[in-house]
């Protein structure tokens, strides 16, 4: 029914629909009919066929609407996604960022601890004096 349908739609609903005769929409649904009563296990009328063709084409609508809604929807995931895996990037970002400043600190913390600690290797190589703070050597 459909595919002989839609072989006549724009002489019955599209854009030859004001060119075509009363008669010839007539004879081209008595062809409908026929053709439908030929396969069909039960007879239909011209009237049960229209309202079969109606009841298809409110439900091709309804499938319209529901398919753009799941595209819709598959949409939003995808986005939704991408964002989860850009926030992912920026979190190893600075997961990387925070280790390499914590190394820093940590370096320089050492650094200045070092610093501060008096070097024990020229201590060895002089010899231990009793003098006091003016560098002269006590007498013996």
């Amino acid at each position: 029914m459909v595919e002989e349908i839609v072989r006549v739609e724009p002489q019955l609903f599209g854009s030859q629909v004001q060119q075509t005769s009363i008669a010839r929409k007539m004879e081209l649904w008595r062809r409908i009919v026929d053709r439908v009563k030929a396969v069909g296990q039960h007879p239909r009328t011209q009237d049960d066929i229209r309202k079969r063709l109606n009841d298809l084409r409110g439900k091709e609508t309804m499938d319209t609407v529901l398919g753009k809604f799941q595209e819709a929807q598959r949409l939003q995931e995808e986005h939704y996604l991408g964002i989860r895996e850009d926030l992912k990037s920026i979190n190893t970002t600075l997961v990387t960022i925070a280790g390499v400043l914590a190394d820093l600190l940590n370096t320089r913390r050492d650094t200045v601890a070092h610093q501060r600690t008096p070097d024990t290797s020229l201590d060895d190589e002089q010899p231990s004096t009793s003098a006091g703070a003016s560098g002269q050597e006590a007498p013996t």
